[in-house]
């Protein structure tokens, strides 16, 4: 299972997760979503009995100057609802 922003293998009953954002290393919008997503599948996947986290590349960081949420003047209603799922699969 494998979304825009995230990569999922199974093996021996271990999800590996990875952060497929390799040149930007930083969580973002999206990567919030598909993380949600990849969560909410995983959830009723008895092949998975746990998950590792994991950034593509050399290094992953969770902030930087993209930042995590929108930071957009007028969109309080967009960065609420990505605060949400940021919150809630971390």
């Amino acid at each position: 299972m494998n979304t825009e922003t995230v990569q999922v293998t199974i093996a021996d009953a271990v999800a590996k997760v990875v952060f497929n954002r390799p040149r930007r290393r930083r969580m973002n919008p999206q990567l919030h979503a598909d993380m949600t997503q990849v969560l909410e599948t995983l959830r009723d996947d008895d092949s998975a009995h746990c998950a590792r986290h994991h950034g593509a590349g050399d290094a992953f960081s969770r902030h930087g100057p993209e930042g995590v949420l929108p930071r957009v003047e007028g969109e309080a209603k967009e960065y609420n609802r990505v605060l949400r799922m940021a919150t809630e699969w971390r």
